[in-house]
């Protein structure tokens, strides 16, 4: 699978491929299909990075 756009930053910037990232496009791909099957309109995922997390070692 693609990397999604950020739009936040802009259409040419992709969201970071973490566990953050797909947690959040989960909760909006059940939004996107509630709100489908009950006729409302939908709305684009929108990600606001909070960061990421380097392990370096022990030491």
């Amino acid at each position: 699978m693609p990397p999604s756009p950020d739009l936040v930053r802009g259409e040419d910037t992709v969201t970071p491929p973490t566990a953050q990232q797909s947690q959040r496009q989960g909760k909006t791909a059940g939004s996107t299909i509630a709100a489908h099957l009950r006729g409302h309109p939908l709305k684009p995922n929108y990600h606001r990075d909070l960061g990421l997390m380097v392990d370096l070692g022990d030491n």
